[in-house]
Protein backbone atom coordinates (compact mmCIF):
# COMPACT_ATOMS: atom_id res chain seq x y z
CA UNK A 1 0.00 0.00 0.00
CA UNK A 2 2.89 2.49 1.00
CA UNK A 3 4.67 1.64 -2.18
CA UNK A 4 1.41 2.22 -4.51
CA UNK A 5 0.78 5.94 -2.77
CA UNK A 6 4.47 6.74 -3.06
CA UNK A 7 3.90 5.93 -6.81
CA UNK A 8 0.92 7.76 -7.03
CA UNK A 9 2.48 10.95 -5.79
CA UNK A 10 5.36 10.50 -7.85
CA UNK A 11 2.95 10.28 -11.02
CA UNK A 12 1.02 13.00 -9.60
CA UNK A 13 4.35 15.41 -10.03
CA UNK A 14 5.27 14.53 -13.17
CA UNK A 15 1.96 15.84 -14.40
CA UNK A 16 1.90 19.00 -12.53
CA UNK A 17 4.76 19.22 -14.21
CA UNK A 18 3.52 18.97 -17.20
CA UNK A 19 0.39 20.65 -16.63
CA UNK A 20 2.20 23.90 -15.48
CA UNK A 21 4.67 23.46 -18.52
CA UNK A 22 1.58 23.37 -20.58
CA UNK A 23 0.63 26.80 -19.14
CA UNK A 24 3.67 28.25 -19.74
CA UNK A 25 3.89 27.56 -23.33
CA UNK A 26 0.31 29.06 -23.59
CA UNK A 27 0.75 32.23 -21.77
CA UNK A 28 4.34 32.96 -23.86
CA UNK A 29 2.93 31.55 -27.29
CA UNK A 30 -0.14 33.94 -26.57
CA UNK A 31 1.36 37.28 -25.33
CA UNK A 32 4.37 36.88 -28.28
CA UNK A 33 1.80 36.24 -30.66
CA UNK A 34 -0.67 39.41 -29.16
CA UNK A 35 2.31 41.59 -29.02
CA UNK A 36 3.17 40.81 -32.89
CA UNK A 37 -0.40 41.65 -33.90
CA UNK A 38 0.29 44.96 -31.88
CA UNK A 39 3.17 46.00 -33.64
CA UNK A 40 2.44 44.64 -37.10
CA UNK A 41 -0.70 46.68 -36.79
CA UNK A 42 1.11 49.99 -35.46
CA UNK A 43 2.92 49.83 -38.89
CA UNK A 44 -0.02 48.90 -41.01
CA UNK A 45 -2.38 51.60 -39.32
CA UNK A 46 -0.19 54.09 -41.51
CA UNK A 47 -1.43 52.58 -44.71
CA UNK A 48 -4.85 51.56 -43.34
CA UNK A 49 -8.20 52.46 -42.12
CA UNK A 50 -7.59 50.93 -38.70
CA UNK A 51 -10.23 48.44 -38.51
CA UNK A 52 -8.49 46.79 -41.90
CA UNK A 53 -5.29 47.55 -40.39
CA UNK A 54 -6.25 45.24 -37.01
CA UNK A 55 -7.65 42.37 -39.04
CA UNK A 56 -4.77 42.64 -41.19
CA UNK A 57 -2.30 42.49 -38.63
CA UNK A 58 -4.08 39.66 -37.15
CA UNK A 59 -4.31 37.69 -40.09
CA UNK A 60 -0.51 37.83 -40.64
CA UNK A 61 0.09 37.06 -37.26
CA UNK A 62 -2.23 34.57 -38.04
CA UNK A 63 -0.17 33.49 -40.91
CA UNK A 64 3.49 33.49 -39.42
CA UNK A 65 2.01 31.55 -35.98
CA UNK A 66 0.57 28.61 -38.34
CA UNK A 67 -3.23 29.34 -37.14
CA UNK A 68 -6.42 29.03 -39.27
CA UNK A 69 -6.85 31.80 -41.51
CA UNK A 70 -10.07 33.92 -40.34
CA UNK A 71 -10.38 36.58 -42.74
CA UNK A 72 -11.87 36.72 -45.99
CA UNK A 73 -10.36 35.46 -49.45
CA UNK A 74 -10.61 38.47 -50.78
CA UNK A 75 -7.45 39.62 -48.23
CA UNK A 76 -5.64 36.27 -48.65
CA UNK A 77 -2.79 37.34 -51.77
CA UNK A 78 -2.13 40.71 -49.39
CA UNK A 79 -1.69 38.80 -46.02
CA UNK A 80 0.37 36.24 -47.84
CA UNK A 81 2.18 39.47 -49.08
CA UNK A 82 2.45 41.00 -45.49
CA UNK A 83 3.25 37.81 -43.48
CA UNK A 84 6.29 37.21 -46.34
CA UNK A 85 7.98 40.48 -45.67
CA UNK A 86 8.06 40.48 -42.05
CA UNK A 87 9.14 36.59 -42.33
CA UNK A 88 12.03 37.68 -44.95
CA UNK A 89 12.86 40.79 -44.02
CA UNK A 90 12.47 40.70 -39.93
CA UNK A 91 14.65 38.52 -38.46
CA UNK A 92 13.11 38.85 -34.56
CA UNK A 93 9.42 38.12 -36.21
CA UNK A 94 10.80 35.02 -38.00
CA UNK A 95 12.92 33.89 -34.59
CA UNK A 96 9.46 34.64 -32.62
CA UNK A 97 7.40 32.38 -35.12
CA UNK A 98 10.11 29.62 -34.96
CA UNK A 99 10.51 29.10 -31.21
CA UNK A 100 7.33 29.95 -30.44
CA UNK A 101 5.61 26.95 -33.23
CA UNK A 102 8.14 24.76 -32.23
CA UNK A 103 6.52 25.03 -28.69
CA UNK A 104 3.40 24.70 -29.91
CA UNK A 105 4.47 21.37 -31.82
CA UNK A 106 5.49 19.59 -28.68
CA UNK A 107 2.25 21.20 -26.99
CA UNK A 108 -0.06 19.52 -30.24
CA UNK A 109 1.88 16.77 -30.54
CA UNK A 110 1.04 15.49 -26.43
CA UNK A 111 -2.71 16.73 -27.37
CA UNK A 112 -2.94 14.95 -30.57
CA UNK A 113 -4.19 17.85 -32.47
CA UNK A 114 -3.29 16.04 -35.86
CA UNK A 115 -4.83 18.66 -37.88
CA UNK A 116 -2.67 21.95 -35.99
CA UNK A 117 0.25 19.50 -35.88
CA UNK A 118 0.20 19.65 -39.80
CA UNK A 119 -0.37 22.84 -40.47
CA UNK A 120 2.55 24.30 -37.55
CA UNK A 121 5.23 22.12 -39.86
CA UNK A 122 3.82 23.46 -42.75
CA UNK A 123 4.48 26.74 -41.43
CA UNK A 124 8.03 26.25 -40.45
CA UNK A 125 8.69 24.54 -43.26
CA UNK A 126 7.35 28.18 -45.00
CA UNK A 127 9.70 29.97 -42.98
CA UNK A 128 12.73 27.76 -43.88
CA UNK A 129 13.03 29.33 -46.54
CA UNK A 130 13.84 32.58 -45.21
CA UNK A 131 16.58 31.56 -42.30
CA UNK A 132 17.49 28.95 -40.40
CA UNK A 133 15.93 28.63 -36.54
CA UNK A 134 17.73 30.49 -33.93
CA UNK A 135 20.00 28.02 -31.68
CA UNK A 136 19.64 29.68 -28.13
CA UNK A 137 16.40 31.79 -27.98
CA UNK A 138 13.66 30.85 -25.75
CA UNK A 139 9.70 32.23 -25.23
CA UNK A 140 10.75 33.52 -22.13
CA UNK A 141 13.51 35.49 -24.08
CA UNK A 142 11.29 36.57 -27.02
CA UNK A 143 8.29 37.90 -24.53
CA UNK A 144 10.83 40.07 -22.36
CA UNK A 145 11.85 41.84 -25.87
CA UNK A 146 8.54 42.23 -26.99
CA UNK A 147 6.88 42.91 -23.93
CA UNK A 148 10.05 46.05 -23.24
CA UNK A 149 10.56 46.62 -26.77
CA UNK A 150 14.48 46.40 -25.85
CA UNK A 151 16.37 45.95 -28.48
CA UNK A 152 13.70 45.24 -31.21
CA UNK A 153 13.80 45.93 -34.70
CA UNK A 154 11.31 48.09 -36.56
CA UNK A 155 8.65 46.34 -38.60
CA UNK A 156 8.39 48.27 -41.53
CA UNK A 157 5.91 47.02 -43.82
CA UNK A 158 4.75 49.38 -46.93
CA UNK A 159 2.20 49.18 -49.09
CA UNK A 160 2.74 46.68 -52.44
CA UNK A 161 1.85 49.78 -54.96
CA UNK A 162 4.62 51.72 -53.27
CA UNK A 163 7.15 48.74 -53.51
CA UNK A 164 5.99 48.26 -56.90
CA UNK A 165 7.02 51.50 -58.52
Amino acid sequence: MHKSVTVFMFHWGKRKQRLEHIREIRTYSDAIQTRIVVLVRRELVRDYEALIASQLAQATADRLFGRPAALSSEYSELIETLSTVLARDNQFVRDAAFITLSALLELEGSNNDFKSERRIIETLHWLHQYGEPPPELTLAEINQKLMTEEDLPQIVIHKQEEQDK
